[in-house]
């Protein structure tokens, strides 16, 4: 199953308009059969020593982490490159979805850190994964204190809150099963930590209904 964001988490209740972009971006066309990409993302993450190279696959394939991440709606994927640096020096997170329903917009802050690196060490969480959850945690400050300007340069309703996932590591890592209580107690700050194999198979998953009987 993807990722459970919380649909209930507080949203402005009348928004109901979807936008036709966001920060100059179209909306993903994910309900399309894309073996190549599925293909690729495969071998990518075979071969991928750290995480630059996912992160540029994600950036020209947004169907990827969109279907990887979301049961999508109407789903927007902003890279790095196109969201605004906060004036307090914090850092820019990889990417930032927005999940557009019924109910109006949920944004999602997405870290990708290293598949070689681990999660958790066998002490517990790692420093690498408790960083980047550091970094989420800023960027949601940042969006809640700039909600207004914001909105009026390319973010229609944004607002504080989001949801972050942390994208890490293989499933294969022994440590991540003997820790993963410790893992789940991130969902306090509303950010889940997945792996690179997990957003995989979503796709695939999604990638196989699609080519057998449509979504």
């Amino acid at each position: 199953m993807p990722i459970p964001f919380n649909a209930n988490r507080k949203t402005d209740t009348f928004v109901r308009s979807v936008p036709r972009q966001i920060a100059g971006f179209d909306p993903v066309h994910w309900n399309v059969s894309s073996p190549k990409i599925l293909a690729t993302f495969r071998r990518i993450l075979g071969t991928a020593k750290d995480e630059r190279p996912l992160q540029r696959f994600f950036q020209e394939n947004p169907i990827a982490l969109a279907t990887g991440l979301l049961r999508p709606h109407t789903v927007w994927v902003i890279p790095w490159p196109s969201l605004p640096l906060p004036g307090t020096g914090g850092g820019i997170p990889d990417f930032i979805l927005c999940e557009w329903s019924s109910i109006g917009p949920q944004w999602i802050i997405v870290e990708l850190e290293s598949p070689k690196k681990s999660p958790v060490t066998k002490s517990g969480v790692s420093a690498i994964c408790n960083h980047a959850a550091e970094q989420i945690n800023r960027y949601k400050t940042y969006i809640r204190d700039n909600a207004l300007f914001l909105r009026d340069n390319g973010f229609p309703w944004i607002h504080g809150e989001c949801e972050g996932v942390i994208v890490i590591g293989r499933r294969s890592d022994p440590n991540r099963g003997e820790h993963s209580q410790r893992l789940a107690e991130f969902r306090r700050q509303h950010i889940e930590v997945a792996s690179y194999d997990g957003l995989l198979e979503i796709f695939a998953e999604t990638q196989e209904r699609i080519r057998t009987r449509g979504l």
